[in-house]
């Protein structure tokens, strides 16, 4: 069935046709949220009625979906919130991880340090993922002078002493985390003592992250960083796989991620990260 020019399909405007083929018809569409030309793809009813052949196009677009990430659309819209709310800390924690992910570090170090606390954790976390660890401890002591016991994600203070071989200091910092939290797991915590040969109390803590999975967000990728570090590395891959699958934003930091180190060496994990391609295209920097 050909559709007229001006149809929306939620938030996309047909404009023209642009061809057909077995699967349906493919129009030019414009992206009225972010203002940009797209190509959409009308099945057609045969195809959309046959479970087999519906399933292969969903993987399709779900592989192409995955590999191929809008970082001009990105960088554009978080420009358009600063400029519109200079002193937003959600604009500069978005913003600042969005320039370590594209390789600028030492801006996003420069948008992340901000008053509010949200920002400056971000900040403690681009320096872990860049293996900054000495910078991460100073940076932490700056943090919790403005925000004492404020956390989000995992203590990249206890992470960057178990990274620097500083096992009791890392320890300490993940009993002070534990405290704020009220005793939730944490997934570092389980990292660090599989890293100290205490796989009775990394089993532990992994058992109860996965009964919190089942009613709160656990990140997957850290569940298969902690399967790594006990040496289960089919269920990491598992774990891995289902991460990339409902694309984790944490999955795009890929290789820089301290935790999965164990898992580096295995070409299954190779060919999983190889499937995100995060950077900018190569061009002048603004």
């Amino acid at each position: 069935m050909l559709l007229a020019p001006g149809t929306r399909l939620g938030p996309y405007e047909l404009a023209s046709k642009l061809g057909s083929g077995g699967m349906g018809e493919v129009y030019r569409a414009r992206d009225t949220r972010l203002g940009r030309d797209v190509a959409i793809k009308v099945l057609s009813a045969d195809v959309a009625d046959d479970a087999e052949r519906l399933g292969r196009f969903k993987r399709e677009a779900h592989d192409k979906g995955i590999v191929h990430r809008d970082f001009v659309a990105a960088k554009r819209e978080l420009k358009r919130a600063l400029e519109l709310d200079p002193n937003s800390e959600n604009a500069e924690f978005v913003f600042g991880t969005y320039l370590y992910l594209v390789d600028r570090t030492e801006e996003a170090l420069v948008h992340l340090d901000h008053l509010s606390p949200l920002p400056r954790f971000a900040q403690e976390f681009c320096l872990y993922m860049a293996h900054r660890y000495d910078d991460v401890i100073a940076a932490h002591r700056k943090t919790e002078k403005l925000a004492p016991g404020f956390w989000y994600l995992d203590s990249f203070l206890g992470a960057s002493y178990r990274e620097l071989g500083n096992y009791e200091a890392a320890l300490g910092a993940y009993a002070e985390s534990g405290r704020i939290l009220r005793g939730e797991p944490q997934y570092g915590l389980a990292i660090t003592y599989a890293r100290m040969g205490r796989t009775k109390e990394a089993r532990d803590i992994l058992r109860r992250l996965d009964d919190r999975a089942r009613t709160s967000y656990v990140p997957l990728i850290m569940l298969a960083a902690v399967h790594a570090n006990l040496g289960d590395m089919d269920a990491a891959i598992a774990l891995l796989q289902r991460s990339l699958d409902t694309r984790e934003s944490i999955f795009a930091y890929g290789r820089r991620i301290p935790e999965l180190a164990p898992m580096l060496g295995d070409p299954r994990v190779q060919r999983l990260l190889d499937q995100v391609k995060p950077l900018e295209p190569t061009k002048p920097r603004e």
